[in-house]
């Protein structure tokens, strides 16, 4: 309910462990407040439209997937940068973080093949 599934992604594919993963999401989510001047009050969520300037922000490129209930994942949004991809799931306005692709889907679509 803290709008932070961004930031624990961030923080798990930098490689922090799930058991300290709060103190790195906290630091996560305080540079970006910082950067661009919010409080965390004034924080909803971070958006689709949002992933591109926090890809080059925290130096990872972002690929987002869609999962449906067949198995198959739809790419949702790639970054421009594409070394150190961080893969991550949508569901809803929900970001999870994807450790093993192949686990995580049978088939990928792409909408613009």
């Amino acid at each position: 309910n803290d709008n932070l599934c961004f930031f624990r992604c961030v923080a798990l594919h930098r490689g922090a462990e799930v058991t300290n993963l709060e103190r790195s999401t906290k630091g996560l989510f305080q540079e970006f407040c910082e950067k661009y001047a919010l409080t965390p009050s004034e924080f909803c969520g971070v958006t689709l439209g949002q992933l591109e300037s926090l890809s080059q922000m925290f130096g990872i490129g972002i690929c987002v997937y869609k999962l449906y209930e067949a198995g198959n994942c739809e790419l949702v949004y790639r970054s421009l940068k594409q070394d150190g991809i961080m893969s991550l799931n949508l569901f809803g306005n929900h970001f999870s973080f994807i450790k093993n692709f192949g686990q995580y889907s049978s088939s990928y679509l792409c909408l613009r093949c």
